[in-house]
């Protein structure tokens, strides 16, 4: 007798404990209204966290390629090129006497 009335629900409109019944359904709800609600804040934080490893790639290779190309502005030779029509460069420097004078 006991599990038909709880499956009707008769402990919910008759009884002496109606009041406390509603009050521990509507805490239940409440409760798993929470937990659902935390589940996709920590859903949303997740995809937050996995767009912004992936900008860090992005960002971090476009920073190698950078280094890569002044690294390549920086030798001898490049600049030897660049101003190969501007300037004449010999092979060895000019060597600056310097005399004193007593």
């Amino acid at each position: 007798m006991g599990l038909i009335s709880f499956i009707k629900g008769r402990g919910l409109v008759k009884g002496e404990n109606v009041g406390r019944n509603w009050i521990l359904i509507i805490l239940i709800i409440t409760l798993l209204l929470v937990v659902i609600w935390s589940g996709h804040l920590a859903d949303e934080k997740i995809v937050k966290i996995s767009k912004l490893r992936i900008e860090k790639k992005r960002v971090k290779s476009e920073y190698v390629v950078m280094k890569v190309k002044l690294a390549k502005l920086k030798l001898e030779s490049s600049i030897r090129e660049e101003v190969k029509g501007h300037l004449v460069i010999g092979d060895q420097p000019q060597r600056i006497k310097v005399i004193v004078k007593k």
